[in-house]
């Protein structure tokens, strides 16, 4: 863990200062392993059931690769006051999809970077799980840049559109999945 801590402090560190670059399909690996080694300490640091199985820390610390299976990774620009070291983060149930499903969703912020992930574990063994997550309306597609998203290409940074406290704040976009109502 810590050479993947000394991997992405030069990734993170102009996307924190919010320093334009290209983010190579590379580092966007490097940043979903950073968030999910993240996710893994900050689930197992909560009271109650993991969202995170043995095996998949098992798999994690071995591999460094994130579950991509159910997974999708979000970053964003943050123009309003610096915030640092703020995350919103935990698991829910979704029964009312057609496939019932445990989620997990993490959103961080550090200065000018937000980062946001929701992974998703069926709760059935349908052969094609039909996973649906209900969004809050809101500017996300705008605001939030999915990871992977340019086929492995690069990406630039910061994005086009920037969070700034007045289209929709930090805590909006933390609670873009309704995490609390899926219970």
């Amino acid at each position: 863990m810590s050479d993947l801590e000394q991997n992405a402090r030069p990734i993170l560190t102009p996307l924190i200062d919010g320093t334009a670059k290209k983010i190579t399909f590379s580092e966007q690996m490097t940043i979903a392993a950073w968030a999910t080694k993240c996710a893994i300490v900050f689930d197992g640091m909560e009271s109650g059931e993991s969202f995170y199985e043995q095996s998949d820390r098992l798999h994690f610390r071995e591999d460094l690769i994130p579950p991509i299976d159910y997974t999708e990774f979000w970053i964003g620009h943050y123009a309003g006051p610096s915030l640092w070291a703020c995350t919103i983060h935990g698991p829910g149930i979704n029964k009312v999809s057609r496939t019932p499903n445990k989620s997990y969703v993490q959103t961080m912020i550090f200065g000018r970077f937000i980062l946001q992930f929701v992974s998703i574990r069926p709760l059935t063994t349908a052969i094609v799980p039909v996973i649906n997550i209900q969004v809050k309306n809101g500017p996300w597609t705008k605001v939030a840049v999915g990871l992977f998203a340019h086929n492995g290409g690069s990406m630039n940074w910061p994005p086009e559109h920037s969070f700034d406290n007045s289209s929709c704040t930090f805590q909006d976009f933390a609670d873009r999945f309704g995490l609390k109502g899926l219970d």
